[in-house]
This record gives structure tokens, C-alpha cells and sequence, in this order.
């Protein structure tokens, strides 16, 4: 039998999924690839697959993990360099919608400090820096939703 709070839960992760924003066809791409791997794929492995170029790669896979699609999950070593490269893999939903609602009210918090601040009266310039910085985190959050 399903609680109310079970029932609640569902109903949030549910909606939570419907309202995420459509990727960008290359993150959409790279979203694809690592989920036909589950144990995951290091950036060059990615290359391989897709044959993007590793800068394109690397800036969609910064994306994804600062929207929480992805996570990086350990490391091994480059066949080409030698040199040790994250393993990115997918993220689950509950993990995301938990991470998505930290980052939340952590920018919301930096954000209201800022406004305060702003609002307390401070020299021009620090006043330019703090609306400039409330932009960030604004888009930041924009992100989010």
C-alpha cells in the first residue's frame, strides 16, 4: 500500500520531470550516449563515440553536471595520454531533484545577502558589482527551474 507521503513524493517527482527544461540537441546527444553505458564514459571515450570535437564535449558535459544530469564517478587513466580523466556517468532522478532544490535555496540565500546588502547603501562600484552578481545567480536559478 502506497502512503500519502509515497504518494506526495511520486506526485513531486513527477511533476519535477515534466517542468525540466528540453537539452540542447548536442547535450541531448551526449545525455544518450552515456546512458547506453551505465558504468560510464570518460570525456575522450565520448569523443570516440560521437566524433565531436573534445572542446564541444567538454563544455556540454559542464552543463550537464551543473544541471545535474551527470556526475563525475571516479577516474582512470587516458589511453591516449597517460594522464587521469573523470569518469562522468548519469545521475538519477531523486538524486537530481535533491541537488537541483540544494542549489536552490543556496543561490536564493546568496541572493537575498546580496539584496540586503545592496540595499544597506554602498559605494557605487560595490553597488554595480552586486547587481552584476545578482544577474549571475538569477540566471543561475533560471537554470534550475
Amino acid at each position: 500500500m502506497i502512503t500519502n507521503m509515497e504518494t506526495s513524493t511520486l506526485n513531486r517527482n513527477e511533476s519535477f520531470k515534466k517542468a525540466q527544461p528540453k537539452l540542447s540537441e548536442k547535450r541531448q546527444l551526449l545525455l544518450n550516449v552515456l546512458k547506453l553505458y551505465p558504468k560510464g564514459l570518460t570525456s575522450e571515450e565520448i569523443v570516440d563515440k560521437t566524433k565531436m570535437p573534445i572542446n564541444q564535449v567538454s563544455g556540454r558535459l559542464s552543463e550537464l553536471k551543473s544541471m545535474f544530469y551527470i556526475s563525475g564517478d571516479g577516474s582512470k587513466r587516458c589511453i591516449h595520454t597517460g594522464n587521469y580523466r573523470t569518469i562522468w556517468r548519469v545521475t538519477n532522478s531523486d538524486w537530481r531533484i535533491f541537488q537541483t532544490n540544494k542549489a536552490f535555496v543556496e543561490l536564493r540565500t546568496q541572493k537575498d545577502q546580496l539584496v540586503r546588502d545592496k540595499n544597506r547603501g554602498v559605494s557605487t562600484y560595490t553597488f554595480e558589482v552586486l547587481k552584476k552578481e545578482i544577474r549571475r545567480i538569477d540566471r543561475l536559478i533560471n537554470q534550475l527551474a
